[in-house]
């Protein structure tokens, strides 16, 4: 899975001073320096739905590589023009490519490449004046979340402004050398403490918590597959296919994605849409949140499903009048703030996990509706119930223990022998 973050800056650093950032921050962090080695294939799957492992012949694991060094990992794309709008154009295509497209990546396993790259799109100069650019990242999500690498960019940009005001006499110097970390530890470990994996404590460590959980997902899973949540394709309008029904839920139960297999599904491609939100907009969105009791991320996952309501049925209206559906929403969660919370964003890593939102039925252009008129009553209860309803789903998932639950059954399955 590919991890793309894109950094904006109001001038173009000259590519010696980025140049040592980046070998500063690869001195700090192992991982921006370590390759993966090992299939990690079992020797076999030992349950009726071929995800539980026994044997691990030969596991996978990261290994710095010291002879990787800047050149290994740093791109240098001169945009063809003179203003931002080609600027803007040269790095959002960069953007959308490597959202979908981490087959440089998979080479790491096979040739001991690096497991991330940093592209600089820069103009040059303007009018006398350092141009602006763009810095993207892009890493295997293994190495990385989206704190870290908030963490890691502000390291390299704090370096690059120490670099170039020098010391007063004209010689670059970095001022703040950032402490070489250890390999980060695992999420299993950062989650369920030192000595409190499968293998560490056996079948009688498990609680009757995560029983309970284990239990309780396979009954939500089918549930979930009996609401049908929108899939693509949309094999809604067949009953009794694999996407609907018992047999979704069945699906659904065994970790495929009920009825989300066609013969194009190789041609599906992330659909981007890039917006800047003023610091006044984004003040006034928090505002709306906390006075309805949510927070922003509730009220960005009612928005996007509101938005999918709109592109779902293709944008051709079904006699009869518009159906309503279901939606899974995959929410994104920093797994360190659950459980013995040992990990401290000291270092590169990806401690990410998530959980499911379901959300509905939402009614057909649901989105086109609330954009009719915002502030209508209508508009405002289905927009800020769908935010409430989320908030509400997370806040059981969390106070149930889910987060803890969800990494212990993982850890169980992945070493169970």
């Amino acid at each position: 899975m590919s991890h793309v973050s894109a950094t904006i800056l109001s001038a173009t650093p000259s590519i010696e001073a980025l140049s040592s950032a980046i070998d500063a921050a690869m001195s700090t962090h192992p991982l921006l320096r370590s390759v993966i080695v090992g299939t990690g294939e079992p020797e076999r799957r030992i349950d009726l739905f071929q995800m539980v492992r026994e044997g691990d012949p030969d596991p996978c694991s990261f290994v710095v590589n010291e002879s990787l060094d800047v050149g290994d990992v740093l791109r240098i794309v001169d945009v063809d023009g003179s203003d931002e709008r080609a600027l803007e154009r040269s790095w959002r295509e960069q953007f959308a490519n490597d959202i979908d497209d981490g087959s440089w990546y998979e080479r790491s396993v096979r040739g001991g490449e690096p497991l991330w790259r940093l592209t600089l799109h820069r103009l040059g100069t303007i009018g006398g004046e350092s141009s602006p650019c763009a810095l993207i990242f892009h890493s295997n999500h293994c190495i990385s979340d989206q704190t870290s690498v908030n963490m890691l960019m502000d390291q390299l940009l704090n370096d690059v402004d120490s670099i170039e005001r020098g010391d007063g006499s004209g010689r670059a110097v970095l001022n703040n050398v950032a402490v070489p970390q250890d390999m980060p530890m695992s999420v299993e470990d950062s989650v369920l403490g030192i000595g409190g994996r499968y293998s560490e404590i056996g079948a009688g460590g498990l609680s009757t918590g995560t029983l309970a959980y284990v239990a309780g997902t396979w009954i939500r899973k089918a549930l979930e597959g009996l609401r049908n949540p929108v899939i693509l394709p949309d094999s809604s309008a067949s009953p009794g296919r694999d996407g609907v029904g018992i047999a979704g839920a069945i699906s659904t139960i065994m970790g495929r994605s009920a009825g989300g297999e066609s013969e194009s599904a190789s041609e599906r491609r992330t659909l981007l849409q890039f917006r800047d939100l003023p610091v006044e907009v984004t003040s006034s969105l928090l505002g709306a949140c906390r006075a309805n009791g949510v927070s922003v991320t509730n009220a960005l996952t009612a928005a996007m499903v509101l938005t999918s309501s709109d592109f779902v049925d293709g944008g051709i209206a079904r006699k009869g009048g518009e159906k309503a559906r279901n939606y899974k929403v995959l929410q994104s969660l920093d797994m360190r703030r659950f459980g013995a919370r040992l990990d401290e964003c000291d270092t590169v890593a990806c401690m990410a996990g998530s959980n499911d939102l379901m959300h509905g039925p939402v009614p057909d252009r649901s989105g086109e509706f609330v954009r009719s008129d915002p502030k209508s009553g209508d508009s405002q209860k289905l927009f800020w119930d769908l935010a409430r309803d989320g908030r509400d789903q997370t806040k059981r998932f969390i106070e149930s223990d889910g987060p803890v639950n969800a990494v212990r059954v993982f850890d169980f399955a992945m070493t169970i022998r």
